[in-house]
């Protein structure tokens, strides 16, 4: 009998850190999208200028890199 409450328990438990875990990607997978959003944004508006060229996003990506 207490196997079976301690069973149920473990099985609570192990559902509430799936449910969490991925409640937690959901989110971050949000937050990853606008984060790319608004640097392609920020691209967009630097590269689109006529003052800066077209070598914007390479100079970016370089500059990133190191």
């Amino acid at each position: 009998m207490c196997s079976d409450i301690y069973d149920d328990l473990v099985e609570k438990i192990k559902e509430t850190i799936v449910n969490g875990q991925f409640s937690a990607l959901q989110h971050i997978n949000k937050i990853q999208l606008f984060v790319y959003f608004v640097i392609g944004r920020y691209l967009s508006e630097i590269s689109s200028s006529a003052t800066r060229g077209t070598n914007v996003i390479k100079y970016v990506s370089d500059s990133l890199n190191r």
